[in-house]
């Protein structure tokens, strides 16, 4: 990072703030590999007052790797299908924001999808003034709190994620305005066998890898008691001393780690005030995943 840039931790976890950081900075690729580095080392950056449209902010994902497509394709920005339209302004760029009513859905973007895990950048555009944050949990600062009995519960445990499980319940919440998938869009995303424990790549510290809503089935137990097992750990990551809260300012971009976090949105209680967000999942690279997937 440039001598010029001033570094500040944001959570005792994880995560920092980067200010001090240009436009013009992010358009060159070794600059934006070393950002890539400190978000796999911290968890997420954070960068204030990044002046991002569509074009440059499809160029900076481009630079942090591979940018997968909108889940749903109706969400997304009429020249960038990778590029979701998040919030709740109705038509723009194009597309449609989507709408997530539900409050409360500790996820990480790489389930459900069979992606590498990776990053995602969310960049904001335009946010309501008391409402509409972010949560954040560290999954490798759980793991290396949780004791080693517990931990035995974990290490072999495998899930399976399903983003049409997933799908169909944000369907079903009041005021959303997403649809149940059909056909092609329903068989895009085949489900994934995925470990519960990981190993990072980057930093080779053990994390968990988990999104309780999109779990179909806990690998070799019934349904109530492995979802017993899976909401217990949610409860454990998700833990005040593990969660970093993000209140938005306009042109605030996080990159986050899908591998060290878990994320989730807020109440939906400002339906008198605009908040629209860009939103581009980045896969890894496959040979340096060390998440086991079937």
């Amino acid at each position: 990072m440039s001598d010029c840039m001033r570094t500040s931790s944001l959570h005792p976890c994880f995560g920092v703030g980067i200010s001090g950081v240009t436009p013009e900075q992010l358009a060159q690729a070794e600059f934006v590999d070393s950002l890539l580095q400190t978000v796999h080392e911290h968890g997420f950056v954070l960068l204030r007052g990044i002046g991002l449209n569509a074009d440059s902010a499809m160029a900076l994902a481009r630079l942090l790797g591979n940018p997968e497509q909108g889940y749903r394709p109706e969400f997304t920005h009429r020249a960038y299908p990778e590029l979701a339209l998040l919030g709740n302004v109705g038509e723009v760029d194009g597309g449609v924001t989507y709408l997530n009513t539900q409050g409360i859905e500790w996820h990480t973007d790489a389930t459900g999808k069979g992606l590498t895990p990776g990053v995602t950048m969310l960049y904001c555009l335009k946010t309501p003034k008391d409402a509409g944050d972010t949560l954040f949990a560290s999954t490798d600062a759980a793991y290396a709190a949780m004791d080693e009995e517990r931990l035995s519960n974990y290490r072999e445990l495998e899930v399976v994620h399903s983003f049409n499980i997933h799908n169909d319940k944000v369907a079903s919440f009041p005021g959303t305005n997403v649809s149940v998938q059909q056909a092609v869009l329903r068989n895009r995303y085949p489900d994934t066998t995925d470990s519960v424990v990981a190993t990072h790549p980057h930093t080779n510290r053990p994390c968990f890898f988990i999104s309780h809503q999109l779990v179909k089935e806990v690998v070799g137990y019934g349904h109530n008691e492995g979802m017993d097992l899976v909401m217990d750990l949610v409860r454990h990551i998700t833990q005040e001393q593990f969660v970093f809260r993000h209140r938005w300012k306009k042109q605030d971009l996080i990159v986050f780690d899908n591998r060290s976090c878990l994320h989730s949105a807020t109440d939906y209680d400002y339906q008198d005030q605009d908040r629209l967000f860009y939103q581009i999942i980045i896969a890894g690279h496959d040979d340096d995943a060390q998440i086991n997937r079937r």
